[in-house]
């Protein structure tokens, strides 16, 4: 029977981001480095990243071009393949065959966080279950370098620390930054003074207004003393503030778990890598 993962889609992108996150310190797996693989994605579970990416494009308002979509699922796929091949290789004792599907599996991790980086919005959500797996991968190159005793002394590890300070800078400066850019789009309350021209003389048609150039949307409110609202300044703040509100802190809050795995990172980046058992 093909053990199966159904993921909730309203928490994908940040539970899985933070489970892996958290196991890169044993804390989920027990084990670090290529046992990540074997506890999220065993044999027969299929790739994360086109999920992900769906429920994160949701919340984030963006998408990535459909080929590069496309891509990256092949590429996500073959990571996991590669590191389900090694991890038997591993278990037969067969560590020439063992080498070649990791480094396989690295080849392909670069160019899918590589690429991912390329797209700072939409990228973001797959990239924290990719980041974490990469790092996870780093890892284990260290662990299972026969070249020094101590895994803390491989080059890989030295990469792991490269690479992890990288990912956490990017992680945590990022959902800032995109939540900045939203917010920006929400005019502040803004007094547009106009007025037309009749037969019996000018009538005052200025307005208080605001908008939202993401979506489109502009609210305005007249100032002529003849219409329905006798303070349309207040007006146009208070529902320009309720829908600031309505937009940013929600977007805030999804954003919040990309933080939290940048913690969990630092955290393994900061711990050293365990010794091999004898």
């Amino acid at each position: 029977m093909v053990k199966t993962i159904i993921f909730s889609i309203s928490k994908t992108f940040s539970t899985l981001g933070l489970d892996i996150a958290k196991s890169l310190l044993g804390a989920i797996a027990g084990k670090i480095g290529s046992a990540i693989f074997a506890k999220f994605f065993p044999p027969g579970v299929p790739p994360y990243f086109e999920q992900v990416y769906e429920e994160f494009r949701k919340i984030v308002k963006q998408e990535i071009e459909e080929n590069t979509i496309k891509l990256l699922v092949g590429e996500v796929g073959a990571v996991q393949a590669h590191m389900s091949a090694y991890a038997q290789h591993m278990l037969a004792g067969n560590r020439d065959a063992a080498q070649q599907d990791i480094t396989q599996a690295w080849n392909r991790s670069v160019l899918v966080t590589s690429k991912l980086l390329q797209f700072p919005v939409a990228g973001l959500g797959p990239f924290l279950t990719a980041g974490g797996l990469h790092l996870a991968l780093l890892q284990e190159r260290a662990l299972s370098d026969q070249t020094v005793k101590d895994p803390n002394e491989s080059s890989w590890a030295k990469i792991y620390v490269e690479r992890a300070g990288a990912f956490i800078s990017y992680a945590e400066s990022q959902p800032d930054k995109i939540v900045s850019a939203r917010a920006s789009q929400i005019t502040t309350a803004v007094l547009l003074r106009r007025s037309a021209h009749t037969p019996y003389g000018p009538i005052d048609r200025s307005v208080w207004w605001w908008g939202d150039g993401a979506i489109g949307l502009r609210r305005e409110f007249p100032v002529s003393r003849g219409c329905c609202d006798p303070d349309p300044k207040s007006t146009a703040e208070r529902t320009r503030a309720e829908h600031y509100a309505n937009v940013i802190n929600p977007l805030t809050t999804s954003l919040k778990p990309v933080k939290e795995a940048a913690r969990d990172w630092r955290r393994a980046m900061e711990a050293p890598l365990p010794a091999p058992k004898h």
